[in-house]
């Protein structure tokens, strides 16, 4: 039989099951902040795939050359809407060949 000087099973049971949050300080994120986060880093992975695609346009380089197949979809498709806001926004001729490049780049992925 159990007394009081037993060890309780919650006491043999480490402190919490599973991963520890990557921020202790602040806790968990929210559904919210995570998907915060993920359009945070799409859109600034977005920004370097539109400047990848800049060089790729002043040095001339054909689409099946290009560092361009290191971004995803998603964000080559933001780079594709922030090229076009700035087109037109400024009615930049660099901006059109730089959307041009972007758009080639997800043809050369889905070919009919």
């Amino acid at each position: 039989m159990r007394d009081q000087l037993d060890t309780k099973t919650s006491d043999l049971l480490p402190g919490k099951l599973g991963r520890p949050c990557a921020n202790p300080d602040r806790g968990p994120m929210t559904d919210a902040e995570r998907a915060r986060a993920y359009r945070n880093r799409v859109r600034s992975r977005a920004g370097l795939a539109r400047a990848q695609a800049d060089r790729d346009v002043r040095r001339k380089v054909r689409t099946e050359l290009t560092f361009l197949g290191d971004y995803s979809d998603a964000q080559l498709l933001e780079a594709i809407r922030l090229t076009l806001a700035e087109v037109r926004d400024i009615g930049n001729k660099g901006s059109k060949a730089r959307a041009a490049h972007l758009v080639a780049e997800l043809a050369r992925r889905y070919p009919s």
